[in-house]
């Protein structure tokens, strides 16, 4: 995909947060803002004994 004219491979975002030991699982997706751009979403699941408080830090 390409985010304000540079091109973003989403695996490549997923495996970079997957490679922190605080997170289990990640995805990344692509979506259209309806003016022709679009945006980038990341969704990380926290690694088991992280605390709530440690998942407010990643925002």
């Amino acid at each position: 995909m390409k985010v304000r004219g540079h091109r973003i491979e989403l695996g490549e975002i997923e495996s970079t947060l997957r490679a922190h030991p605080g997170i289990d699982e990640a995805v990344a997706v692509a979506q259209g803002t309806g003016s022709g751009n679009a945006r980038l979403l990341a969704f990380a699941v926290p690694a088991r004994g992280e605390t709530e408080q440690d998942a407010r830090l990643w925002r």
